[in-house]
């Protein structure tokens, strides 16, 4: 499974994070493990794959803290290691975007699933980030003028309102979202809309 992202370990109880290495390795599963939130974020760069097992509890800044800091905007999936009744935590941690939460002593087979869920919702998350690279890298090569006409269509205008909109003739207009849709690589005008506002969005 080299192929699959790494995860990373956050926390400074020893015992805790040696033998979570050791059951992701026992289940052929790379990590990079971390004594403190502190280090992770010194040495980590966000656009890089994977997934997090933190745990809540550190000395040197909390697990709430670091999940503040690390940001809820493209927060890699991460799994909370919690104290037993922490539930204002949880909340807490939900809403800046942690995915799931266990309570400790955590049982095996249960990390384990909570780990394989979030590393494949970090491999939609990265499809998701090269399809809106590739469409904006698409909608970067359209004419101003195709841009206007694109604007147009994606509001709903039909051929002939975006022809009075422009001033333009109507077969000028259907020249041009011909050459939209080719730039586009658009198989159809929704999929042409799915595009465009997957490009908008990024």
């Amino acid at each position: 499974m080299s192929d699959v992202p790494p995860v990373f370990v956050i926390g400074d109880d020893d015992a805790l994070r040696t033998n979570t290495c050791t059951l992701l390795e026992s289940a052929g599963l790379g990590y990079v493990a971390y004594d403190s939130g502190t280090a992770f974020l010194a040495d980590h760069q966000r656009s890089r794959p994977g997934c997090l097992i933190l745990d809540l509890k550190d000395r040197k800044i909390t697990g709430l803290d670091l999940i503040e800091r690390y940001g809820s905007q493209d927060l890699l999936p991460m799994v909370v290691l919690t104290e037993p009744g922490c539930i204002p935590a949880e909340i807490q941690g939900m809403r800046l975007g942690a995915l799931d939460f266990l309570e400790k002593p955590v049982e095996e087979r249960a990390l384990l699933g909570k780990v394989k869920a979030a590393l494949e919702l970090d491999v939609r998350r990265q499809a998701r980030h090269l399809e809106a690279a590739e469409a904006r890298r698409r909608l970067n090569v359209l004419t101003e003028r195709e841009k206007q006409l694109l604007d147009l269509l994606i509001g709903g205008y039909s051929n002939k309102q975006v022809a009075g909109k422009l001033n333009i003739s109507i077969k000028t207009v259907e020249n041009h979202r011909a050459h939209v849709m080719q730039k586009m690589s658009a198989g159809n005008a929704a999929e042409l809309v799915r595009l465009s506002m997957v490009g908008l969005a990024a």
